[in-house]
């Protein structure tokens, strides 16, 4: 098939048309060249939030055929999990409905996956998924209330550089292991402002550990919620680190989205559009 425009210039516009999934399977379908260009960028970022979505997703790609297996290779974000706490999703916390051996084959073939994020899955339920999570794994997110997070029951030993907590407790060890973890650069813990939310001094009496790291490079709470509601939280919890630590890695904030839910997986979507954007001015 000839081309006017050079074949670099095509990829170019291809890639930037593929931040639109119609766009991209539509893509797909215009030639060889572009079939290649725009189906790692199909795989890229993929996004799960129901139990018909995991199970479709996998029955499509467990045949017969090794390039349909192959495909999840080029997987490098992976969520499971609603996007918004108001969904009706069949995945809320403790739901019988999370097909977690469908997730465990899913994650055994994403040998190139770089980040993943789980909401909502049990707390019971994550030691069942610590012996897949690939060793190309460099980023997790978690939560609400995801149990136990022990990077050293994680069997193929990712390097970790960035974790986030939502919603959790966590306990001492668990903290200190994380912060003085050598490969880790952001531990990133998210609150929700609502009613009822307080500051427990639990929370700010695991600081001191961060001054036993040399790598960390920031540890950050990030506050969800109604703006005055989390104006409030974070006016405590500034408070409470300037009173006891001053490591000037440990910093608090509020984000502008309410719904901690909803700001996670816009930021889970915007790594695929920098993605996009960084390959355009390649």
């Amino acid at each position: 098939m000839e081309h006017a425009l050079p074949p670099e210039l095509l990829h170019k516009v291809f890639t930037l048309a593929s931040e639109d999934l119609d766009t991209n399977l539509s893509l797909l379908h215009v030639c060889h060249a572009a079939y290649d260009w725009v189906l790692p960028l199909l795989y890229h970022t993929i996004t799960l939030s129901s139990h018909a979505q995991i199970v479709a997703f996998f029955v499509a790609h467990n045949t017969l055929e090794d390039a349909d297996t192959n495909k999840l290779r080029l997987v490098r974000n992976l969520w499971f999990g609603p996007q918004r706490n108001t969904s009706d999703s069949s995945l809320f916390y403790g739901s019988s409905s999370w097909p977690l051996t469908i997730i465990h084959r899913v994650l055994w073939f994403c040998t190139g996956l770089q980040s993943l994020y789980l909401v909502n899955l049990d707390q019971n339920e994550w030691f069942r998924l610590e012996n897949v999570i690939p060793s190309s794994v460099t980023r997790i997110a978690m939560g609400p209330v995801h149990g136990p997070f022990i990077l050293r029951n994680l069997q193929h030993c990712p390097r970790i550089e960035s974790f986030t907590s939502a919603l959790s407790f966590m306990r001492d060890d668990e903290v200190r292991e994380i912060v003085t973890y050598p490969h880790m650069r952001e531990f990133r813990r998210i609150l929700q402002a609502h009613p009822l939310a307080s500051v427990s001094d639990i929370l700010v009496d695991q600081l001191p550990c961060v001054s036993d790291s040399q790598t960390l490079q920031s540890m950050r709470f990030e506050i969800c919620g109604p703006r005055e509601r989390a104006q409030g939280l974070l006016s405590t919890i500034k408070t409470k680190i300037q009173e006891r630590q001053s490591d000037a890695r440990i910093s608090a904030s509020r984000v502008a989205e309410d719904d901690w839910m909803v700001y996670l997986h816009e930021e889970f979507h915007f790594m695929k559009r920098a993605h996009l954007w960084r390959l355009a001015r390649s």
